[in-house]
């Protein structure tokens, strides 16, 4: 309650809320200095297996949490806000994409842009500056091979297209033309850090 009531502004910050519970745990009161700080803040948040107090890294696990949605929207669960766009900033989906192994299917429930699925690597990590002039970033692994879709995207009267974004092009275009889906079975994608390859928040947290 005496962190709850020290909170007067509308929006407080994950790093203002962690000083009040420092200072809280520490000292008892608003302010703490270094001399009172028995053990250094991160120890403090790792596990007591690991040896620290248990509590609750605000940070990492509100990252746990946004990188439940992105597993969510694979398992094909519909936001609670329909026209919401998930909460998730780059940090989320690049560490979402290197912990995640996917298996193409019949490439419908997979991003074409943004998932792993192209030797475990992003094809917008892989082209940047093509998909900058992309002009339909959304579609999925389905709809951008069906009669190479993802190539009439391709803004070519863009202003700022260079030879670069020609290099990138053909590298993709490489890597994509020998790709063939799987219609007879849905993609599937597995969370690497558990044995049974789903994901858990809680131990997302702790990775």
């Amino acid at each position: 309650m005496y962190c709850l009531t020290s909170l007067r502004a509308p929006k407080a910050t994950l790093k203002e809320i962690d000083n009040l519970r420092k200072s809280f745990l520490w000292a008892g009161s608003v302010k703490l200095t270094g001399r009172k700080c028995k053990v250094n803040w991160p120890r403090s948040t790792r596990p007591t297996e690991s040896g620290g107090l248990g509590i609750l890294h605000l940070g990492k696990f509100a990252r746990a949490l946004r990188l439940r949605w992105l597993w969510k929207e694979w398992e094909g669960e519909r936001r609670p806000l329909t026209n919401s766009d998930t909460p998730c900033d780059t940090t989320d989906r690049l560490l979402f994409a290197v912990a995640t192994s996917i298996t193409v299917g019949d490439g419908r429930r997979t991003s074409f842009s943004s998932s792993a699925w192209l030797q475990g690597q992003r094809p917008q990590d892989l082209a940047p500056n093509m998909f900058q002039i992309s002009k339909n970033k959304n579609k999925s692994l389905n709809e951008a091979l069906h009669n190479r879709a993802w190539i009439r995207d391709i803004d070519l009267r863009h202003a700022g297209f260079t030879s670069q974004h020609f290099v990138e092009y053909v590298q993709l275009w490489h890597a994509l033309n020998h790709f063939q889906l799987q219609s007879d079975r849905k993609d599937n994608i597995i969370w690497n850090f558990m044995l049974d390859g789903k994901f858990t928040t809680g131990l997302a947290y702790r990775a």
